[in-house]
């Protein structure tokens, strides 16, 4: 039997995009900001991250906020005429055991994040509605995930809406995760 309709209501759009940046370049610029300033803590536990836009001005990452501006376009391709803006920027390295609590980016409508280096670990995003959590009964679908593990690849960049809360599972490896995570303020023309 066929439904009458089925309609897939409030969705939530998460893009993946695969680029082909110059990643060593990329990785050189993370490590040479890294080893010339000190850490801020926002969500991470442990780890080390930037101050905000201290990486924007990195002559080395022009050509990675370029590429990024062409996903924010093709993620925003479906939306009414807009106006988008980095509003800021920040580069993460998590070592062994390091990770991010659940948290939104507020003040902001798009965030992006790029996999510079990724040992495999993944970003878990949550359903934000909370009452799906009663079907937990049922077999899994995307239907009524209570959180989803996305396991990007290396120089892949994720789009999702600022307000979809997300977390980063500890890295079990001895090999460094790094990322560069942005915001975009977006305004309708």
């Amino acid at each position: 039997m066929r439904p009458k309709q089925d309609l897939n209501l409030f969705p939530t759009n998460v893009m993946v995009f695969a680029s082909d940046l110059d990643m060593d370049k990329i990785l050189k610029a993370s490590h040479s900001i890294h080893s010339s300033t000190e850490s801020v803590v926002v969500s991470n536990v442990g780890g080390w991250q930037s101050y905000d836009n201290f990486i924007m001005e990195d002559p080395l990452l022009e050509e990675l906020f370029t590429f990024q501006e062409k996903c924010i376009r093709e993620y925003m391709r479906d939306y009414n005429s807009c106006r988008y803006t980095l509003s800021n920027a920040w580069l993460n390295i998590n070592g062994k055991g390091d990770f991010n609590w659940s948290h939104v980016h507020p003040g902001v409508q798009l965030s992006c994040c790029v996999y510079v280096q990724n040992p495999g670990s993944g970003i878990d995003l949550e359903d934000p509605r909370s009452a799906v959590s009663m079907l937990q009964g049922f077999a899994l679908s995307p239907r009524n995930y209570v959180e989803y593990n996305l396991r990007p690849e290396v120089g892949d960049i994720i789009v999702f809406p600022s307000w979809l809360c997300h977390k980063v599972p500890p890295n079990m490896t001895e090999e460094l995760r790094i990322t560069i995570a942005s915001n975009y303020s977006v305004e309708a023309v």
